[in-house]
């Protein structure tokens, strides 16, 4: 399977950012360059990606709200849509603030995005890819929003910080509440790999069409506010 990307200035690479739009061209890569031979798109929903290859298709359309690096385990501040995250009292509550970000529709992306997507996370239980890992989403006492830019995480007990915020808190990826929220859970999941149900995003591209087996196509979101 290939990815067929109509190129305008960006770079192509996992969780990739886009630049300038100039020069648009057409090129095609296959899925999982640069890690292994290429397989089938299955699903874009980040809940569900269970796979390399589903990781890296959701990954382009989906700005995550840490970006952890994967050479140093550092949070890259530049693009992830959290600003800052304190820890109060070292280890039980999070607080983490986000910049100004938008959905490819113009919505502003706001902390109701990252409570439905925690509201998600627990709804499919042990069917969540990352259940279990970080703590998510037993550990979790509370999810709340005490205004559109901060998003409060209160866990039942105290953790090592750093460990629960790269871990744990890096699951808590704003997903279209907007969009989403009309659908129930099995609605959801059985929209996985439809183009047409992700049609907001807030990544750098947007799928257009997935021929499973065959190809990808992705075009590039023309609000998205990365560099």
């Amino acid at each position: 399977m290939k990815f067929l990307l109509l190129f305008c200035g960006l770079l192509l690479a996992p969780f990739a950012q886009a630049a300038g739009a100039e020069n648009c061209g057409t090129v095609v890569i296959p899925p999982g360059l640069g890690v292994s031979s290429s397989a089938d798109i299955t699903a874009f929903n980040p809940l569900m990606v269970d796979s390399e290859y589903n990781a890296e298709a959701a990954g382009l359309m989906y700005q995550p709200l840490l970006w952890v690096s994967g050479r140093d385990d550092k949070i890259d501040w530049s693009r992830s849509i959290a600003s800052n995250v304190t820890t109060p009292d070292d280890g039980k509550t999070y607080d983490v603030a986000m910049r100004p970000w938008q959905w490819s529709d113009g919505v502003p992306v706001t902390s109701a995005d990252v409570l439905y997507a925690f509201k998600l996370i627990k709804a499919y239980g042990t069917s969540y890819v990352g259940y279990g890992a970080g703590g998510m989403p037993g550990m979790i006492a509370s999810v709340t929003a005490p205004d559109a830019e901060h998003v409060v995480v209160t866990l039942k007990h105290a953790v090592n910080p750093q460990w629960f915020i790269l871990n744990g808190l890096v699951q808590l990826q704003p997903l279209p509440a907007h969009a989403w929220s009309k659908y129930t859970t099995d609605e959801i999941w059985q929209q996985q790999s439809n183009p047409k149900f992700f049609s907001v995003v807030d990544g750098p591209l947007e799928i257009k069409r997935l021929d499973v087996g065959v190809d990808a196509e992705f075009v590039p979101n023309p609000r998205y506010g990365g560099a």
